[in-house]
This record gives C-alpha cells, sequence and structure tokens, in this order.
C-alpha cells in the first residue's frame, strides 16, 4: 500500500487519526512514521498535548503491527494467539509536529 492508501485506511477506521491531522510519513515492512501537526494537538502551555503524543505513539504501533501480519498472511490483525514483538518507538516533539516512528 501507498503512505497515501494507509493514511486514508487510518483516517476511515481510527476516528481520531484525521481531528489530530494525523499523516503517515513511512510505512513499509520494516518501519511506520507517523506525524500529527502541533495546532490541533497543543495543550494548554504551548506544548504537545500529552494524549496526543501517546495516541500517535499507539497509533504508530498498531499500524506496523497490522501491516506486518497482514503482509505474513494473516488475515486478522489481532487473534487469540499470544503474539510478542520487539517495538521500538521514538518521539520527536518540533516546533510544528509531533513524529512517532516504529521499527524492528
Amino acid at each position: 500500500m501507498t503512505t497515501a492508501a494507509v493514511e486514508v485506511h487510518l483516517h476511515c477506521h481510527i476516528p481520531i487519526s484525521p481531528a489530530m491531522g494525523v499523516r503517515v510519513l513511512v510505512c513499509d515492512n520494516t518501519a511506520v512514521t507517523l506525524a500529527a501537526p502541533l495546532a490541533p494537538n497543543i495543550n494548554h502551555r504551548a506544548t504537545v498535548f500529552g494524549g496526543s503524543a501517546s495516541a500517535v505513539a499507539i497509533l504508530t504501533a498498531w499500524t506496523w503491527l497490522h501491516f506486518v501480519l497482514r503482509d505474513a498472511g494473516n488475515r486478522h490483525a489481532w487473534s487469540s494467539k499470544e503474539i510478542r514483538w520487539s517495538i521500538w518507538l521514538r518521539l520527536a516533539v518540533t516546533l510544528s509536529h509531533v513524529v512517532k516512528r516504529c521499527h524492528r
């Protein structure tokens, strides 16, 4: 899937993502990078709202896991089997965006 198609998928299936302005920068079998502008995710201290930062982090990990499992032939991203993955999340907050990256 293209990054644009993944973004449409997220915006259709995860209602908070368009409101947060989530954009897909990278999405392949090795990494997912999502970004969200600061303006709709700002708190009363003019910094990123913690709930937005955690939501983008969780959405990044979920997106990566969903597409890795799908590409591996698993039609259902979440199943009754226990799944153990080593997921590394990195937060980079700039003056204008919240960026989350999940990779193997």
